[in-house]
């Protein structure tokens, strides 16, 4: 199994977004639920106050996202390797791990030469944005070291980011204009 010292997961949704980061700790978690809604309870429960993100980006770096190395362009209208990749408008384009609670952003995927490239935007929240952050949780990891799983990481952010939609948005989620997507860490994330 690989060893995992940080999941996160990212909720988010059109016009509005939860972020969730999941963080293990050292602490023996046990008696900590397994089911992805208990999970969520209990992270709930836990949390008076919503917890914050550490980031080793600063906020206002610059982008410096390029293609990967390994990317082959398929004419010369296909941006090169050495050619740093540019926001599509204003902001400053960020990992998608560094949004926190109240961000605004703008999120666009891209295909090119056959692969796909998202790019994450983050806008001042006066400025027309697609989606914003509204919750940062713990996942309470059964074990420190061991990925939960794909499901289990989206069980836990869908039904997280559910129970905060409604205090953050004071309206009840079926019957807002509003969206909750999830976007989760995978195995290698």
């Amino acid at each position: 199994m690989r060893r995992h010292p940080r999941l996160l997961p990212l909720c988010f949704g059109l016009a509005v977004a939860a972020f969730v980061v999941a963080s293990c700790s050292d602490d023996t978690l046990a008696d900590q639920p397994t089911d992805p809604a208990a999970a969520a309870d209990a992270a709930l429960t836990a949390t008076a106050a919503l917890p914050t993100t550490t980031s080793t980006m600063p906020v206002n770096t610059p982008p410096t996202d390029t293609l990967p190395t390994d990317f082959d362009p398929i004419d010369e209208n296909t941006p090169s390797i050495d050619e740093p990749y540019e926001a599509p408008g204003p902001g400053t384009v960020i990992s998608h791990y560094n949004l926190g609670a109240n961000d605004c952003f703008d999120r666009e995927e891209q295909l090119i030469s056959g692969r796909s490239f998202v790019t994450t935007t983050r806008l001042p929240c006066e400025e027309p944005h697609r989606f914003q952050v509204f919750a940062q949780l713990d996942y309470p990891a059964e074990h420190p070291s061991v990925y939960p799983g794909d499901d289990v990481m989206e069980d836990f952010a869908l039904q997280s980011c559910y129970r905060h939609f409604e205090p953050w948005v004071d309206a009840v989620y079926e019957t807002s204009e509003l969206e909750i997507s999830v976007l989760t860490p995978n195995q290698i994330d």
